[in-house]
């Protein structure tokens, strides 16, 4: 069910980030594939799930957890073609997750 939901999260981001190059009249760039990623929680830890995209360059990935006890644990910076982030929450469950991108 899980897979789901995140393969369903993954097609509305690149869904929104096609409509967005059409509204601003710009072609996407595709000089080399970037990422499109989302967050995948799994009791305290989050995990970026990334799959390759030319619509933008970015390269690396960090996943951020935000703990039940108000604070927000960072995972490394990966490279998100080839690894995943994780970022694991101290004490409590991870009620949110988010990934950064970065060229």
């Amino acid at each position: 069910m899980r897979i789901k939901k995140a393969l369903g999260s993954l097609t509305v981001a690149v869904a929104l980030t096609a409509g967005t190059f059409g509204a601003m009249g710009a072609a996407a760039p595709s000089a080399e594939a970037g990422l499109v990623c989302t967050a995948s929680i799994n009791g305290k830890t989050v995990t970026s799930v990334c799959k390759s995209f030319s619509g933008n360059s970015y390269k690396y990935v960090r996943a951020i957890a935000s703990c039940r006890d108000g604070s927000k644990v960072y995972g490394p910076w990966v490279n998100g073609n080839t690894g995943r982030s994780k970022a694991t929450c101290a004490s409590g469950n991870a009620h949110a997750g988010d990934v950064q991108l970065r060229r």
